[in-house]
């Protein structure tokens, strides 16, 4: 029998960007293949707050999660605008 194979996919992010303590939510699934058997997992959740000073490298730059949110957030307008 051959080993089984399980896989993680980040599946949704999700913000509640209101009140004193806005807090991101992602949302992930686990599928575990068996002998060409998808077997699927529910989903699983962890939540951060959006202001943290909890720091993130990527690409070589370290930045604080309040920083990759503002980030995201322009992103976010600055593509709504081109939409328009």
């Amino acid at each position: 029998m051959p080993a089984p194979i399980v896989t993680t996919t980040l599946q949704r992010i999700q913000t509640d960007p209101q009140g004193d303590a806005p807090v991101a939510t992602a949302y992930f699934e686990q599928k575990t293949t068996i002998d060409d058997q998808v077997f699927v997992a529910p989903w699983t959740s962890v939540s951060w707050p959006l202001l943290s000073d909890d720091k993130v490298t990527v690409g070589g730059d370290t930045l604080t999660y309040a920083q990759v949110s503002a980030f995201v957030t322009a992103i976010a307008y600055q593509e709504k605008a081109k939409s328009a």
